[in-house]
């Protein structure tokens, strides 16, 4: 039996959270796999956390005290989860991701494809719209292009992965550990990526889309919009332009001159309102 541990956090949008739970347990499972779901409830205000306690009973449901916004929420799900059983697998799953029905058996038709597979990552890519197969959250390959589907064949990726459908073999997780739990919302999932990169790890972009998750609005767009005082804020917002993140990622992982200038860049797209073209897809 193959095990496998869905870790998912949430916060405060509960349509949304219950539509994807319906789209996953609606997903056909490869033979002799057996899946568990925890769900880190980040305190909404919505009660997201007990609806799906009743909706929907097989989930373990981790209530959090909140602020620990998508970071440590999914490193909390995992601690979690870890602790309770040695999964031969995990999966990060975003709760605005809509799986497609045959999201299941692509991820394992690829890791059937792959020789080192059980020690490998791979990442699955999210289209914009049931009816839209423009690709909205990737990788990034090798050349730095965006990683699109070919539907034939795993793809290699480099060091930059979204972290909406995430697959970790238990040899990953025990080599590398968790996702890094010190960011406030983004970075982890690339961060994640660096950690597997630098301890020779391959991570592959899965050979067809796993599911829809529309695009959201990038962060520094609209930004002449706001007063100076409103763009200062985003600075301190975990969702906004986060100097903390920026930061602490640039020191993980390209050291502390990199970080400085990182640091002083952030400062002066967010006070001078600097708007670089928005990218078509996500790395």
């Amino acid at each position: 039996m193959f095990t496998l541990a869905v870790l998912m956090t949430c916060y405060n949008r509960v349509a949304v959270t219950r539509r994807c739970l319906q789209r996953l347990f609606r997903c056909p499972l490869p033979e002799n796999w057996r899946l568990a779901v925890w769900l880190v409830d980040d305190a909404s205000p919505d009660r997201t956390g007990d609806i799906v306690v009743r909706e929907f009973p097989a989930v373990h449901v981790i209530q959090s005290p909140g602020n620990l916004f998508w970071c440590k929420g999914m490193r909390l799900a995992w601690d979690t989860a870890a602790a309770a059983q040695d999964y031969d697998a995990y999966l990060w799953l975003n709760d605005d991701v809509m799986l497609f029905e045959d999201a299941f058996r692509v991820l394992a038709r690829d890791l059937d494809r792959m020789p080192n597979a059980r020690e490998s990552v791979f990442m699955g890519a999210c289209q914009s719209g049931e009816d839209d197969s423009a690709i909205s959250y990737s990788a990034r390959l090798y050349d730095k292009k965006l990683a699109i589907p070919n539907g034939e064949s795993p793809q290699p990726i480099c060091d930059m992965m979204s972290g909406n459908f995430v697959f970790v073999p238990r040899a990953v997780f025990r080599n590398v550990g968790p996702i890094y739990g010190g960011y406030w919302h983004g970075c982890g999932d690339h961060d994640y990526a660096l950690m597997c990169e630098r301890a020779g790890i391959m991570k592959y972009c899965c050979s067809k889309a796993v599911g829809v998750c529309p695009r959201q609005p990038e962060r520094y767009l609209h930004l002449k919009d706001r007063t100076l005082a409103q763009r200062i804020k985003l600075l301190f917002t975990p969702k906004g332009y986060p100097l903390h993140d920026t930061v602490v990622f640039r020191y993980r992982n390209n050291g502390i001159l990199r970080m400085i200038v990182s640091f002083f860049h952030v400062l002066a797209v967010v006070i001078f309102a600097i708007e670089p073209k928005a990218k078509k897809g996500k790395g």
